[in-house]
């Protein structure tokens, strides 16, 4: 707790009285030291944590708006008698071709192209009503993980996802999920998917 600390981090500082709280109430503060809430002061601090904002290129916007059409804009999904018509499947394939199309080259960071790019995939997959579409759009979204090569920064969003494709793997969808993700060639999302069917 004396390493370097976010200036805008609150945590650290209710820590002591937190601490303090549970000795007492486990009538172990004779036995325990308590926590002094001047030896947690950090080394120094740091700026604030920066918060980076989605959907702001216009490639990533349009994407963006084209998903939020086809779901509906008030706060639940339109109906799935609506997803079922010719023009919301026509609306639905086209804007997954332009998502495979999408390279994210005038993204601020490759973290917030794959973050995009992943979050589209996932909410066209919910969406989608079973279909020869939907299962391509699968096959894409498992392809798109298998090239992508998360650095140790991006790392714990590439699991966030694969976690995602797997609780899909927990429903009707179970044998296409897994078969997309076994049939990827990349050892991570093979390994997974012969866990998950192990595993249920």
């Amino acid at each position: 707790m004396k390493e370097p600390r976010c200036s805008d981090s609150v945590t650290e500082s209710m820590a002591p009285a937190a601490y303090n709280a549970a000795v007492v109430r486990l009538g172990a503060a004779k036995l325990v030291d308590m926590m002094d809430a001047n030896g947690v002061q950090p080394s120094r601090m740091l700026g604030t944590a920066t918060i980076d904002i989605c959907w702001q290129t216009a490639e990533a916007r349009r994407l963006y708006e084209g998903a939020i059409d086809l779901r509906g804009r008030g706060p639940s999904p339109l109906p799935m008698r609506v997803r079922q018509t010719q023009l919301w499947r026509e609306q639905a394939e086209r804007l997954l071709a332009e998502l495979g199309q999408w390279t994210g080259r005038s993204e601020a960071t490759e973290r917030d192209y794959f973050f995009q790019k992943s979050f589209l995939y996932g909410g066209l997959l919910e969406l989608m009503p079973h279909s020869g579409a939907r299962s391509s759009a699968l096959r894409s979204f498992v392809e798109f993980m298998r090239q992508s090569d998360p650095d140790r920064d991006r790392r714990a969003l590439w699991f966030a996802f694969l976690t995602r494709l797997l609780e899909l793997a927990r429903g009707d969808d179970r044998r296409e999920v897994l078969a997309a993700l076994e049939n990827s060639h990349h050892p991570v999302l093979m390994l997974y998917a012969r866990l998950e069917r192990v595993a249920r």
